[in-house]
């Protein structure tokens, strides 16, 4: 099966992350300073960078991918006993690096469990020197303000249109489009993907394999509805 593309160009740098000049200024500042925080707060919409940008600093700090745990916190069943267990953990040093690194994906998720945040506070108000922490969220104000105050925020921001644009054709020529993505296509994945780098990929991903223009036109569309379709599949599950 083939790579998805917006896994096959995934950042691995700070300075490939587009649409972020300012949060990646200051990190690659703090990063050359050498006092980068150890609890951050990456809040922003779906497909901005988020973890991206977490993974990237978890690898610049040097902690091992061996050492490095990324969780969803969605998919957590008993999100205080795990909080639990990090915390009794925090004091072991890394098994193939200097440092440990926890990314907690989707952290407003915690919110659903009560005392799960309150069980955070001191894990992430006495983080040993050897560990980091990365919250991930796209609404931050799920977490109590108690939570937000442990950390150091970065908002994040939709990705733009021009960026949008650039990277679209950028990669669409990288994969040999044939003819190139006509200025409809573009403009048509730019609206679906509301400023998610990731959606405007994966519609990408769809529209490289035809060379018909019609073809690439209805194959948006027909990702649209599908994806129309799990979204609403998932709010009902939620109910």
């Amino acid at each position: 099966m083939a790579e998805e593309l917006y896994r096959r160009y995934r950042p691995t740098k700070l300075s490939q992350v587009v649409g972020q000049e300012e949060t990646v200024t200051v990190l690659k500042q703090m990063l050359v300073k050498g006092d980068l925080p150890h609890v951050l707060l990456l809040s922003g919409p779906s497909g901005c960078g988020k973890t991206t940008i977490a993974r990237i600093l978890a690898g610049r700090v040097g902690c091992d991918k061996n050492d490095f745990h990324e969780v969803n916190c969605a998919m957590v069943e008993k999100p205080l006993d795990y909080i639990r267990y990090v915390s009794s953990n925090l004091g072991n040093s890394g098994m193939f690096s200097k440092f440990r690194a926890w990314l907690l994906d989707e952290a407003q998720s915690f919110s659903r469990a009560g005392f799960t945040q309150q069980a955070m506070l001191k894990m992430l108000e006495d983080t040993p020197k050897h560990v980091y922490f990365f919250l991930c969220t796209t609404d931050p104000s799920k977490l109590h303000r108690t939570i937000r105050s442990r950390c150091t925020p970065f908002a994040l921001k939709a990705i733009s249109k021009t960026v949008l644009d650039k990277l679209l054709r950028e990669t669409a020529e990288k994969e040999g489009a044939t003819p190139p993505i006509s200025d409809e296509v573009v403009n048509k994945i730019i609206e679906l993907s509301e400023g998610s780098a990731r959606e405007a990929l994966q519609f990408l991903g769809k529209v490289v394999q035809t060379d018909d223009e019609e073809k690439r036109l209805a194959c948006i569309q027909k990702t649209d509805f599908e994806e129309l379709g799990k979204s609403l599949a998932q709010i009902l599950m939620s109910w």
